[in-house]
């Protein structure tokens, strides 16, 4: 355990670094993927290296499984990559390498630049990786199996393995419950937990509880420093489109230059659009938010609730024991020994 924390402490600080992907592997992943801008995936190196791969940070994560992990007999574990954000993939691997089990890895079309350009690097600093792990198309050798998808791809994992341990992840989206005490400051953080990654992470907020007198027009005005995002193609395409329809369709909706709100129960919105629900007082949004609770990957609030949630701006930073759809992979992990 602690040769794992040392050398994946030593590829955190080398990550920190502003070049540490070539303009070359940028530039391949971008192609590969247009979402994937140079902003966007240099992001993403950053919260990996400040906020998980960092000594203190990796021992207090580790601590509970010391007496566990690394397993004497290594299993094959299937890792089914998505592709939505840049290395979403990197907490599942990180796991199964920290367990001490063999990383079997089907990496998304959508994000394998830059997954087998860290994996090169992990393997330079700590050559003995190299044996740990393998690139797959198949998962027909793994002994268990952690799948990341949509709800439809979700419904093949379940079924092609069943008769496999395995955690199976579906869609899932953040949201945020703001109070009528909401000022400036939040709600610029709320916009990092709305458009970062363009809005297509599991950890973005789409959806938005407030109360009956919000100030949408104030809303815009204090978001507008997010306005430059309609420069990407692809997001104002998608801006664009759905806003056609709404006009089309003549349903109700508020919009900017850069970002749609329309009035919705459900969770999952759009590209560009964010959802919203009226609230008539906490204790009623707790209970939206208890009825949805399979549908949330996180809750943001400016207010205290009797749940779990984290600060307004945070929503896309989460701790290494912070699990996806709160399916505890390190806990799945220790359950095959």
């Amino acid at each position: 355990m602690h040769k794992f924390i040392d050398n994946f402490s030593l590829l955190g600080q080398r990550m920190k670094a502003f070049d540490f992907f070539p303009e070359e592997v940028l530039s391949r992943a971008s192609a590969e993927n247009p979402w994937f801008t140079d902003e966007q995936i240099r992001y993403a190196k950053d919260r990996i290296a400040r906020g998980w791969l960092v000594q203190e940070k990796l021992e207090q994560w580790l601590d509970p499984y010391q007496d566990v992990f690394p397993v004497k007999q290594p299993a094959g574990i299937g890792i089914v990559m998505a592709g939505n954000i840049p290395l979403v993939g990197f907490h599942d691997l990180l796991c199964v390498l920290a367990s001490g089990n063999r990383a079997l890895v089907k990496t998304s079309s959508k994000d394998r630049v830059l997954t087998y350009f860290l994996i090169e690097e992990i393997i330079k600093i700590w050559p003995v990786m190299a044996d740990f792990i393998q690139w797959v198309d198949t998962l027909s050798t793994a002994d268990a199996i952690i799948a990341t998808g949509s709800n439809n791809s979700s419904l093949y994992f379940e079924q092609y393995f069943s008769n496999y341990p395995h955690i199976i992840r579906k869609n899932r989206n953040a949201v945020a419950v703001l109070s009528q005490r909401m000022d400036d400051e939040q709600i610029k953080a709320l916009g990092e937990d709305i458009f970062r990654y363009f809005g297509l992470g599991c950890r973005n907020v789409s959806k938005i509880y407030i109360p009956k007198d919000f100030d949408f027009d104030h809303f815009f005005e204090v978001l507008n420093s997010y306005g430059n995002i309609m420069q990407h193609h692809k997001y104002k395409n998608n801006y664009d489109y759905n806003r056609t329809l709404l006009l089309l369709n003549k349903i109700k909706h508020y919009a900017s230059n850069y970002l749609i709100l329309k009035e919705d129960k459900s969770i999952a919105s759009p590209v560009a659009m964010l959802h919203y629900e009226y609230y008539k007082n906490l204790e009623e949004a707790e209970d939206m938010l208890d009825r949805e609770r399979d549908q949330i990957q996180c809750i943001a609030s400016n207010t205290k609730l009797n749940m779990e949630y984290v600060a307004i701006g945070q929503a896309q930073k989460p701790a290494l024991w912070h699990y996806a759809d709160g399916a505890n992979t390190m806990d799945f992990l220790q359950s095959l020994v």
